[in-house]
C-alpha cells in the first residue's frame, strides 16, 4: 500500500511535466508569421467528373493496361494544374509472390 502511493505520486508528477511545451517563457511573446494561401473553391461537379473519368478505365489492377492508362491520365491531368508533378515508380511483392509495378503520382 505504501509503495503504491509513491508510484501513483511519481506517475502524477511525470504526467504533469510531460504536458509542458518544453519551452521556457521569457515574458516575450514570439510572433508566428502568417502565410496567406489562396485556396480555390471546391467544385463538386468537377470532382465527380474526375472520379467518373478515373472509373471509366475499368478495374485498375496493377500491371493491366487500364492501370497504365489511368496512371498516364492522372499524370497529364495534374500537369494541367501544376508543373510540380512527381511520379515515383516502384515494385511491390504481392501476397502470392508476384512482383507488381506501381506508381505514386504526387
Amino acid at each position: 500500500m505504501k509503495y503504491s502511493i509513491i508510484y501513483i505520486s511519481l506517475l502524477v508528477v511525470l504526467i504533469a511535466y510531460s504536458c509542458g511545451s518544453g519551452e521556457r517563457s521569457t515574458g516575450e511573446s514570439k510572433k508566428i508569421p502568417v502565410v496567406k494561401v489562396n485556396i480555390p473553391d471546391f467544385s463538386s461537379d468537377s470532382a465527380y467528373a474526375y472520379i467518373e473519368k478515373q472509373l471509366s478505365f475499368g478495374p485498375r489492377v496493377p500491371g493491366s493496361p487500364e492501370h497504365a492508362l489511368c496512371a498516364k491520365w492522372l499524370e497529364m491531368t495534374l500537369r494541367k494544374f501544376t508543373d510540380a508533378v512527381e511520379v515515383q515508380s516502384f515494385k511491390a511483392k504481392a501476397y502470392n509472390g508476384k512482383i507488381l509495378r506501381g506508381k505514386n503520382i504526387i
